[in-house]
């Protein structure tokens, strides 16, 4: 969801420990406050951050969302799994219920034609390369 707003990868590490690093300067350190048991998860003392680190999600998202997408965005990313929302749940969040626009059915979804999947669409200028770069390697023949 984050991604759709801001138009690139948020959550991005180098691998599962820089990973950690980059989600705890998002939205803080886990505390037992916000996740009850996490002390007791298997590795948590490993992983754990040095020193407490503040939740900066909203003052790092609120220039792109919405108060209620913000608010979305938090439930289904919530450290504690209790706590996070459930896509029945986020489905009735205000972020889909209250703001414009509002919900309708994608009738015409059927019928929009052209090239949607990033996949089919490199595939094509693949081929279009492909065919421009033989046309000009071909040997021309003189009579």
């Amino acid at each position: 969801m984050l991604e759709l707003f801001t138009k690139k990868p948020v959550f991005q590490g180098n691998d599962e420990i820089h990973q950690l690093v980059v989600v705890y300067k998002i939205f803080g350190a886990p505390t037992q406050e916000r996740w009850a048991g996490i002390m007791d998860l298997p590795w948590y003392e490993l992983v754990k951050p040095r020193e407490a680190i503040p939740n900066r999600f909203r003052e790092l998202f609120q220039k792109w969302m919405s108060p209620a997408a913000l608010h979305l965005a938090e439930r289904l990313l919530a450290y504690n799994p209790l706590e996070r929302a459930t896509a029945p749940q986020a489905m009735e969040a205000p972020y889909f219920t209250d703001e414009e626009p509002k919900p309708v059915l994608p009738t015409g979804l059927a019928t929009i034609e052209g090239e949607w999947h990033e996949l089919d669409r490199n595939r094509e200028r693949a081929k279009k390369k492909k065919k421009s770069e033989s046309v000009t390697t071909e040997p021309q023949q003189h009579v």
